[in-house]
């Protein structure tokens, strides 16, 4: 669970059965910098994409757990604890993943893939991709 990978159907069940969901590598593997909506609501606020992408997640309910390679990382992610986004930003960051934006289908695509190359994936052993992925698990 991340901005690119929302599972909006599985966080309506989850918080239906009153579930927490556990986001693991929220931070889509040190690719923030990828996305523009992020990267724009951290300049306006003074914050790191890092924790703009923590405290999104937080907002929905989730429990994000970060991978830290340092103290300075370690420290940035506890900090996002204290950050309370505005809901147009939270909106925003909703906005990111829709069949309307097919940029950040191919951007889903790439980052999914963890290695990918323009055209070719090292996960798929490089396969090269043609047709953009599903986006949404269906769940």
């Amino acid at each position: 669970h991340h901005p690119l990978l929302q599972q909006k159907k599985l966080r309506n069940y989850l918080d239906h059965k009153k579930i927490y969901l556990v986001a693991y590598s929220p931070l889509i593997r040190a690719n923030l910098n990828l996305v523009p909506e992020i990267m724009q609501i951290a300049e306006q606020i003074g914050k790191s994409p890092a924790q703009v992408t923590l405290a999104w997640e937080m907002a929905h309910g989730a429990i994000p757990i970060p991978k830290a390679t340092g103290e300075v990382h370690l420290r940035d992610n506890f900090d996002s604890q204290e950050l309370k986004l505005k809901s147009k930003d939270i909106q925003k960051i909703d906005a990111i993943l829709t069949p309307k934006n097919p940029h950040n289908v191919i951007l889903f695509r790439q980052l999914t893939h963890w290695r990918c190359l323009p055209g070719a994936c090292l996960r798929c052993r490089g396969r090269i991709h043609t047709q953009p992925a599903r986006v949404d698990s269906g769940f």
